[in-house]
């Protein structure tokens, strides 16, 4: 047997719900700059060990929005909040009830991360956890950033003429 993975390039556009039930969307969060998507689920350990790495990367990369996607079904998503107030996670929550957004992202283990550029290009992903993941992509939002600090300087900047 053959299989085969499509591997996305563009990450498809999302609305889902935060802890509060409001409403977000994937393209008003890249207004502000890259998002770093995490999935996982309360019953998975390494994601929580990937999610707590987050917190340092989270007051560092001002620019930068990180968003956990939860992927707990209908027994256990009433732990989110209790786990999220627990390890004092900052940043944004989603739930990703009936796994729509684990299916259009081909998600096929957690945890799993994703960069996602202004232009939803998926500029880096990561499957599993390693102690050593946090400072990659780290050093990948660095990149990005400088690169999109560049390409406005660019656009701002006059043509010289001779």
């Amino acid at each position: 047997m053959i299989l085969l993975f499509l591997i996305l390039s563009q990450a498809p556009s999302f609305t889902l719900k935060d802890l509060d039930n409001n409403e977000v969307v994937l393209d008003s969060l890249l207004k502000k700059g890259p998002v770093v998507l995490e999935f996982w689920a309360t019953w998975c350990k390494y994601c929580i060990k990937q999610l707590n790495s987050f917190k340092e990367l989270n007051e560092k990369f001002e620019n930068v929005t990180f968003v956990g996607i939860n992927e707990d079904g209908p027994r256990t998503q009433r732990k989110v909040p209790l786990v999220v107030k627990s390890w004092e996670w900052e940043f944004l929550i989603l739930y990703d009830d009936n796994q729509k957004i684990l299916k259009l992202f081909q998600v096929q283990a957690l945890p799993h991360t994703f960069i996602i550029g202004k232009n939803r290009e998926i500029l880096y992903q990561h499957i599993g956890y390693r102690k050593k993941d946090e400072e990659q992509i780290a050093k990948k939002l660095l990149s990005i950033l400088k690169e999109d600090k560049l390409q406005e300087t660019e656009l701002e900047e006059p043509e010289k003429s001779d």
